[in-house]
């Protein structure tokens, strides 16, 4: 990093963007510049220790039924005709940002990097990336970031060559209780969603551009914004 005369930090290497960061792009471009071209990120939010232990879970139950073949309780709604991607070598590297295929943009200097939960098989032989999601409901519409990021991971496939499905497919894990055994009750819900993986394409060009450019002003609607404009001038504090 360098210090331009515009008091704002210039990026001289390439950018390393990923589903997260894209997102903080949309909500703010400034707290989306500060983070991967300052290295200073927002404050964050803890998470629960029990949600990793959760997803851990549910992959390797996903896997075992794919080393058996077979079709997972998860997988048996009509209304999305999928099956577990057989590959287990890909899915396992899918799984990984460092392994997973990325997208390079040599002519804006960035790169594209993301891990993904799954894949299936549509019945074509396309590949489908599929998401696990826990919510304490079912929504009504999947969330804008969902969508989002299964365009994002299909664009990665898509550009290692891989025939990929126009949808992506979530998995909704919703909590349903705790049995007589004391043994907790989990319902699934399948939502096959289409994917625009030119518009997050381009979300991702103007992304690198933004980095590789000075430092945005301040959003009005950012809350993180506004605080810091709230506390700008105060230096000390005193409890």
């Amino acid at each position: 990093m360098a210090l331009s005369s515009s008091n704002a930090y210039v990026s001289i290497q390439m950018v390393e963007l990923s589903a997260t960061t894209l997102e903080q792009f949309v909500e703010c471009s400034r707290c989306f510049w500060l983070n991967v071209v300052a290295g200073i990120d927002r404050p964050r939010r803890g998470f629960p220790s029990a949600m990793g232990s959760f997803d851990r879970a549910i992959k390797a139950h996903a896997d075992a039924y794919r080393d058996w073949g077979r079709t997972p309780p998860m997988l048996r709604d009509a209304s999305v005709e999928v099956s577990l991607y057989p590959d287990s070598v890909l899915v396992d590297a899918c799984r990984s940002w460092q392994t997973a295929p990325q997208y390079v943009d040599e002519e804006r200097d960035a790169t594209l990097v993301g891990a993904m939960d799954d894949l299936l098989e549509a019945p074509n032989g396309d590949l489908v990336v599929f998401d696990y999601k826990t919510r304490a409901s079912l929504p009504s519409v999947p969330h804008g970031h969902y969508r989002r990021q299964l365009a994002i991971y299909t664009l990665l496939l898509r550009e290692a060559d891989y025939n990929t499905a126009d949808y992506g497919v979530l998995c909704y894990l919703i909590p349903a209780g705790v049995d007589a055994a004391g043994s907790l009750r989990v319902e699934t819900a399948l939502r096959r969603v289409p994917v625009a993986v030119e518009a997050v394409r381009g979300l991702f060009e103007r992304a690198a551009t933004v980095a590789h450019g000075p430092i945005p002003p301040p959003d009005p609607d950012c809350a993180f914004c506004d605080w810091a404009r709230q506390n700008a001038d105060r230096e000390t504090f005193d409890p």
